[in-house]
């Protein structure tokens, strides 16, 4: 027996349902697309702009300085502007000795909030800018000096650890069996 065809009505609404159910589908699907590209996008800003300092590896000649409380800053400086006493100083403080003095460039330097905020009004200085993500840190080995600190640690821990003797014990920490009084 032959199937009873729909009326011409009838075929258009249940095509006009699977096509809602189909932009229905394409719209959760776009949805969820956009939130995951939101979420890769909030990621990636959240690692090029952090909201607290991103330290070198301990094994840096500047992680102690950042273990501190002091953050990375650019401090861009104009040479010219110090002279040439000024210049060759400032150079060896920053430990700039073996580059070429341009007239104005960017130095990286750890600081203090409080040291930011002295060299960022100080003359010849044009402008100071924190480095969270520590986009310019460049590594630096640990100095010989801070090595031999680090050895010096290590062996008064070591030796301070077989030293102490151990606690005696207390009345408290002996089995119920052996405590005074037994309950029984």
């Amino acid at each position: 027996m032959p199937r009873p065809r729909k009326p011409p009505a009838a075929r258009a609404s249940s095509a006009g349902q699977a096509q809602t159910r189909a932009a229905s589908r394409l719209s959760i699907s776009g949805c969820a697309s956009v939130v995951v590209v939101i979420a890769i996008a909030a990621a990636a800003c959240h690692r090029a702009f952090p909201f607290e300092q991103r330290c070198p590896p301990p094994e840096d000649r500047f992680y102690d300085h950042c273990k501190e409380g002091r953050k990375h800053y650019m401090i861009n400086i104009d040479w010219d502007c110090l002279g040439p006493e000024r210049s060759t100083v400032m150079h060896q403080a920053l430990g700039l000795e073996g580059e070429a003095q341009v007239q104005h460039s960017r130095v990286p330097s750890w600081l203090t909030s409080a040291h930011a905020d002295v060299v960022r009004v100080s003359p010849c200085v044009q402008d100071v800018r924190v480095d969270l993500a520590c986009w310019h840190c460049k590594p630096t080995p640990r100095t010989p000096l801070q090595q031999a600190a680090d050895a010096e640690t290590a062996d008064t821990l070591a030796a301070a650890a077989s030293a102490s003797p151990a606690p005696e014990p207390r009345e408290s920490d002996a089995p119920a069996d052996r405590r005074g009084g037994g309950g029984r």
